[in-house]
């Protein structure tokens, strides 16, 4: 720990010197003046050794100096040193203008040298106890952002399909039910396809369930593919099939992205020789759109378009069906 002395003459040095050794301090820098102080720091061009100097002690002799430690004060690196100054007046004005200077206190008395002892002790306890709370701080900002990255992994996982990566039945709720509420107070459509891949049991029985994954994961990333927009989401239901939520989309407009979809899928040319239409891979998708109304929740869009799929696995697979009035179980 280093006191750095500025006084404009050598037995002012020396006397303060002198008072702080028997204070047990002698770890001591001195100058003439500030600018000379502020260029010994600067040659020391290592902030460790900056950081230990832990007091400025400058006899007040002319007005200079207060703007001195102005800009002593203003240069970061020095920012947090104290500044205990030595005058001989107890004019209060001279002191204003020392506290204005970012000056943190004034010693009139030179002759009591145990209030002087006690005034730097006491400048120096303020320092340590800044710095530590400054520490505390950082420490505390450092577990906050640890704790903001920690609870975003957390939703991120908790909302994510293991397997496909994309997202899961948890969030494909959640973020259904927050839609639907926005086209009901806006009046306006949503759509909701409901994918299935045909004869995904017999692809599981003949190739192995690592083939089997490996193939669920190529048709999240293929339907994920498809979705141009940004609020239109995929999502796995559950087991073999998938859902596709469409905010402020009609049912023309579900139908095309159902069909873009199932073309995508179809060019994958996944071999599949255990289905009973084709020696490829394909799927089936139900699609249903609707305008909500205050009484009806978004699970009569699941139950539509649920129905709609199986329509659409119940009249031969690899197909889209559209809900419609008259589709029963």
């Amino acid at each position: 720990m280093s006191i750095l002395i500025v006084d404009n003459n050598q037995e002012g040095i020396e006397r303060l010197e002198n008072i702080l050794k028997k204070g047990g301090y002698h770890d001591l820098i001195s100058a003439f003046s500030v600018n000379e102080a502020l260029h010994k720091l600067e040659k020391l061009n290592d902030l460790s050794s900056i950081s230990n100097i832990n007091l400025l002690l400058i006899n007040l002799s002319s007005d200079e100096i207060f703007q001195q430690c102005v800009e002593f004060k203003e240069r970061q690196e020095f920012n947090d040193i104290p500044i205990i100054a030595i005058t001989c007046s107890n004019n209060s004005l001279n002191i204003q203008k020392a506290f204005d200077s970012y000056i943190t206190e004034c010693i009139s008395n030179l002759n009591n040298e145990a209030e002087i002892m006690i005034r730097i002790r006491s400048v120096l306890s303020l320092k340590y106890e800044i710095k530590r709370r400054k520490a505390l701080e950082r420490n505390l900002n450092d577990l906050v952002r640890q704790l903001e990255h920690t609870n975003n992994m957390l939703q991120l996982i908790s909302s994510q399909d293991g397997l496909t990566g994309i997202a899961n039945r948890r969030y494909f709720d959640h973020f259904l039910s927050n839609e639907w509420r926005r086209a009901l107070r806006n009046a306006s459509s949503i759509s909701l396809l409901m994918i299935d891949i045909d004869f995904f049991k017999a692809y599981n029985d003949f190739y192995g369930h690592l083939e089997g994954d490996e193939c669920l994961k190529k048709i999240a990333q293929e339907i994920q593919k498809t979705l141009k927009r940004r609020g239109d989401i995929c999502a796995r239901y559950g087991g073999e099939e998938f859902a596709v939520i469409l905010p402020g989309t009609d049912i023309k407009g579900a139908l095309l992205i159902a069909t873009l979809i199932h073309e995508n899928v179809i060019a994958l040319n996944i071999k599949h020789e255990g289905s009973k239409i084709l020696d490829f891979l394909t799927i089936s998708i139900g699609v249903a759109s609707e305008i909500p109304f205050k009484d009806e929740s978004y699970l009569s869009l699941i139950k539509k378009a649920d129905l709609a799929l199986y329509h659409a696995k119940k009249n031969g697979r690899n197909r889209i069906d559209c809900w419609n009035e008259s589709m029963t179980m």
